[in-house]
């Protein structure tokens, strides 16, 4: 999507406000929508970050967004009343037949006070619009002023759209010192062939990109590379550097390749002649081709006009090196050379490594015992680093000809980011990969600087609050939902490096995945949002901690409530987003109070998260908030919800604790029409019927059946939405017709199905269990506690061949599973409380029975594991809860995949097999004692398991 996607979204809402005004507005109408084109450019050219670091245009930009979302405000309002009289026309429906028998009995005087009221409600919001709509007429009367400057500074200054130019580079080394990147030069040299017989190199043409972040050191290591004596020796003189930069031009790009490597000018301006003459130079040789700082992933045209020839023709082994900031890039390249390419993520400097540059830059040539107490100060500034390169250069440097301890220690106890001569130079390094993002791309980006630097991002959740907060423009085709928009745009990022992907060992659900922000990427966020986003941590008490106007501030997030934030929340009028982290224990119940009367009314908020305990009479507040999207609250003292479900746009409502749950009331739904994701405890949510109304509904997590009207799985049927649900008491399924009623089979977009059982209420048989059949799409499926002798039929006939994750717990009966490698995708298996399992398919399907990359977690089984069990491409294992369990499988040194074992309250295990050589993590919590002593360090067997990076062994579980 480009930012002419972003104009064409605020041109559909323009002309849906438009078309609210009454005919007497007829002028207003028009001005308006011959200005239309005035606003798509302003909205596309004025969020470029040069116009808000600009203090000429900034503050009219301010003007002109403020405009902006209060007409967007006021229209959102137009079309809850919109909702809400739908709603009561729906209840008036239901209770009709009621009417009509009194109707001849009493005269009706209802009806036309409720029209009164609500002509006088729409009235009230209509004018809002105008007003609204009026105020951007008179902002827009200075858009041409406006839109000069901007073009004259793009005219003045061509580096505003391609900063990349000005920073060409060369082959030759700009530092004395490499420190570090031993192992990718290493991996390098091999994929390069210098160190292969001649006789048997690759004559292929080979491609690799080695990727990461701004600062992480690409180039350094690419010149590096081409410094090396073998390297040059390999090559000769058809080592050809090419600094690519932003713009992807195939004819210029073609021409200094053929100027490097004939040392003049290439005079021909033709592309074909240039290709033509390049393909004869090259094909014919041995060459090393280095492109430095590539951008281009959008038009893979151009790299097919500029691959093309070379990827045609090149015989003799010839190698391109690419470095790039973005994955997306080498996608790219990858796509249009139809070969693989080789790609090589920069991680960060291990500590060592980061120590070692910093003083290089920090001390120069001056011996370790020099100023030694500053060395110490430096180690420890070091471990701040997070081994990026670039900082630890320019850290270094501020402090070289510095030998005060409180100028070093300042920089060890404060945010580096916040020195003028560090935070601006490491950011303006950044802002390339920022500008290179639409603008829509570019807000999510900044929302994110109000989470903390090291944040674990789960992508769905971050996706529904980026929707909930309004980031996602509406689009007029539909053809795709607010939520796969959002989907994309996060992909978009993890591609262009600004997410990276924690490794599941590090975690502790090896099935989920996490991204995080480097603490770089934190910075530019926060650097570049100063004025919209905010986050307040305990020891901030005012807002000019960030220098922000709290009029100005969109969103916002808190540590904790203090006077002084509830101040800050009442001055931001414009407030999108408010997440109250609240990590303490008790909340004063004046500040609460004082809370509640800040956010009272509020007529822009649209998601607010309150953790923590301690949020007495909220719902009142928040019910009135009636733009809201998005209510996420840890605990709610208040068991009647009925007033948060007459929020007729709430789109996520998350609930996790209630006060005297049992006493929730029945909850009408009607009033929900846009309801997308229900989270509430379980017995709150047993307390509402006929959820089937819920028609948008795409995630339940926790549906009762329950024997009475309005509470049976055939709710089920018309919810073609969903994605998610847990399913509690499916032993009230009453019989097969009900169970296939549920059409969990014509459900395609359902990704996570939970089926739970309740013993002791009765079972059910296999027929109505093997009529639940699921949707071929499904990922992730557990069933748990079901009373049946067997798993169902379609396990057993690879129907779910898309599936992920298997989760089985509590299903005391059965004695064996079908082979689990009839599961194609399975990642992960959690086997849990099966007691009489024994079996796991059978031998007939031998090595290829357990697929490709299942991760293993398994409770209370016999004492040995099954004997067909064939795990060599699961990735993590964990056993709970194996009281019985005395050995592990002998052969498990052949797993080479595994990563990660766990093994929970296995008392009477004696002793461990020979580990895997990949083994990252191994945690034994609840082990006997001599298994504890041998395994120590200094014990029997400690050599055995002594290299595992992560190792920990306990007799407590």
């Amino acid at each position: 999507m480009g930012k002419t996607a972003a104009g064409a979204a605020i041109s559909y809402f323009v002309n849906k406000a438009l078309g609210r005004l009454s005919a007497e507005d007829e002028d207003l109408h028009k001005q308006l929508t011959e200005k239309l084109p005035i606003i798509v450019a302003v909205f596309d050219v004025g969020n470029q970050p040069q116009v808000w670091e600009n203090q000429a245009l900034a503050p009219w930009m301010w003007q002109f967004r403020d405009a902006l979302q209060e007409a967007e405000d006021a229209l959102d309002e137009l079309e809850y009343l919109d909702l809400e009289k739908q709603a009561k026309d729906r209840r008036a429906r239901e209770v009709e037949g009621w009417k009509v028998r009194l109707s001849s009995r009493l005269p009706d005087f209802s009806g036309g006070f409720r029209r009164s009221l609500s002509a006088v409600a729409t009235g009230g919001t209509s004018k809002r619009l105008k007003d609204a709509l009026k105020g951007l007429d008179s902002v827009l009367d200075n858009a041409g002023n406006f839109l000069s400057v901007i073009m004259n500074i793009r005219s003045s200054s061509s580096d505003i759209q391609d900063l990349g130019n000005t920073r060409e580079t060369t082959r030759e080394l700009t530092t004395t010192a490499v420190f570090g990147r031993q192992e990718e030069k290493g991996e390098l040299l091999e994929w390069l062939g210098v160190h292969t017989p001649v006789d048997t190199v690759d004559h292929k043409l080979l491609v690799c990109a080695i990727v990461g972040g701004g600062g992480m050191g690409k180039t350094t290591l690419a010149q590096f590379i081409c410094q090396d004596k073998m390297v040059q020796d390999h090559f000769g003189n058809q080592i050809v550097w090419v600094h690519v930069s932003k713009r992807l031009e195939p004819k210029s790009l073609v021409r200094r390749i053929l100027e490097s490597i004939n040392r003049n000018n290439a005079c021909s301006e033709a592309l074909d002649s240039l290709q033509s003459y390049l393909t004869k130079q090259l094909v014919t040789k041995r060459f090393l081709l280095v492109l430095d700082d590539a951008w281009e992933d959008m038009d893979e045209g151009k790299w097919e006009q500029f691959l093309g020839p070379l990827r045609n023709n090149a015989v003799m082994g010839g190698r391109i090196l690419l470095t790039t900031r973005m994955r997306s890039v080498a996608e790219a390249v990858k796509h249009q050379m139809r070969v693989g390419v080789k790609c090589l993520e920069l991680k960060a400097l291990d500590q060592e490594d980061t120590l070692k540059l910093f003083n290089h830059h920090a001390f120069g040539n001056s011996t370790p015992s020099d100023r030694l107490e500053l060395r110490l100060i430096g180690e420890q500034i070091a471990r701040k680093l997070k081994g990026c390169p670039f900082v630890a250069k320019v850290v270094g440097q501020q402090l070289r000809d510095s030998t005060d301890h409180s100028r070093w220690n300042a920089i060890l106890n404060q945010d580096i980011y916040q020195f003028d001569e560090i935070g601006p130079t490491i950011t303006e390094m950044l802002k390339m990969s920022y500008q290179n993002l639409t603008y829509e791309v570019q807000l999510c980006f900044r929302y994110c600087s109000i989470f903390p630097p090291g944040f674990k991002f789960k992508m769905e959740e971050l996706i529904e609050m980026w929707v909930g907060s309004g980031l996602i423009l509406q689009r007029e085709n539909g053809i795709k939902n607010q939520e796969d928009i959002a989907r994309d745009h996060f992909n978009i990022l993890v591609r262009k490096t600004f997410f990276s992907l924690v490794p599941r060992e590090l975690h502790a659900d090896p099935s989920e995945d996490y991204y995080v922000m480097h603490d770089l990427m934190h910075e530019l966020a926060r650097s570049v949002s100063i004025e919209e986003c905010s986050r307040f941590k305990d020891d901030d008490h005012s807002a000019e901690t960030h220098g922000i106007s709290p009029p100005g501030v969109r969103h916002l997030c808190i540590q904790s409530i203090t006077p002084e934030i509830v101040t800050i929340i009442s001055q931001s009028k414009n407030l999108r987003t408010l997440i109250i982290e609240n990590e303490a224990s008790s909340i004063q119940q004046e500040l609460v109070s004082d809370l509640k009367k800040s956010i009272k009314g509020r007529t822009s908020l649209r998601l607010l998260k309150l953790h923590g305990q301690g949020w007495f009479g909220m719902n009142d507040v928040v019910a009135e908030l009636k733009h809201l999207r998005y209510i996420y609250m840890s605990a709610t003292d208040e068991p009647n919800l009925c007033k948060l479900f007459k929020l007729c746009h709430l789109q996520v409502l998350r609930i996790i604790k209630i006060d005297k749950e049992d006493k929730v009331i029945p909850i009408d739904i009607g009033n929900l029409p846009s309801l997308q994701k229900l989270d509430i405890p379980k017995r709150a949510l047993s307390a509402i019927p006929h959820i089937g109304k819920l028609t948008s509904l795409r995630e339940l997590n926790g549906f009762s059946v329950r024997k009475k009207d309005g509470h049976n799985i055939t709710e089920l049927q018309n919810l073609g939405k969903l994605q998610r649900i847990i399913v509690f008491d499916v032993q009230n399924v009453s019989n097969c017709n009900e169970a296939d009623a549920a059409k969990l089979d014509n459900k395609m977009d359902m990704k996570v199905l939970s089926l739970r059982w309740s013993h002791g209420q009765g079972g059910i048989d296999d027929h109505i269990l093997n009529k639940r059949v699921p949707h071929r799409n499904l990922k992730h499926l557990t069933i748990s506690r079901y009373n049946g002798i067997k798993p169902p039929m379609w396990i057993q006939i690879r129907h779910l061949s898309n599936l992920v994750r298997l989760e089985l717990d509590g299903c005391v009966d059965w004695d064996k599973l079908p082979p689990l490698g009839s599961l194609g995708a399975l990642e992960h298996v959690v086997l849990a409380h099966l007691p009489k399992l024994k079996y796991i398919g059978n031998s007939s399907h031998g090595s290829n029975a357990y697929g490709y990359r299942e991760n293993w977690t398994e409770g209370n089984v016999p004492g040995k594991l099954p004997p067909h069990l064939n795990i060599s491409h699961m990735e993590h294992i964990e056993i709970s809860n194996a009281e019985l369990l005395r050995s592990l499988p002998s052969k498990m040194h052949d797993l080479y995949a595994l990563r990660s074992l766990l093994l929970h309250n296995t008392h009477v295990l004696q002793s461990l097999p020979r580990m895997p050589p990949n083994l990252w993590v191994l945690v034994i919590n609840g082990c006997c004692t001599e298994l504890f002593e041998r395994y120590q360090i200094g014990g029997s067997d400690w050599g055995e398991i002594n290299w595992i990076s992560n190792c920990d062994i306990s007799k407590d579980a």
